[in-house]
């Protein structure tokens, strides 16, 4: 499929998986969940808008490979720090307030 855009805003999901085949994604909205973990974005090498805020996430990881990533929203999470935002090379907006 030519899946660019895809919105699970305020689903209750606990977990991100089965996005294997959207190799074509730009945008992923995942924000206002119940997310612990950043996973299952091997295949999203063309992501470039992330939206994970409102979530339960304790750790920055399982990003390294989205060079395309432009936007990043983190906020509302419970992160201490924001590390492992190597290989981000084209990031030009993070927030975590």
């Amino acid at each position: 499929p030519n899946l660019i855009f895809l919105d699970f805003y305020n689903n209750q999901l606990h977990a991100i998986e089965n996005l294997e085949a959207a190799t074509t994604l730009r945008v992923l909205m995942l924000g206002k969940n119940a997310l612990s973990r950043i996973q299952g974005l091997e295949s999203l090498i063309r992501l470039d808008v992330l939206d994970l805020h409102s979530n339960q996430i304790a750790r920055v990881e399982g990003l390294s490979h989205l060079a395309e990533l432009r936007v990043l929203n983190l906020a509302g999470n419970l992160l201490a720090a924001a590390d492992s935002l190597e290989g981000l090379a084209s990031l030009t907006e993070l927030n975590l307030r």
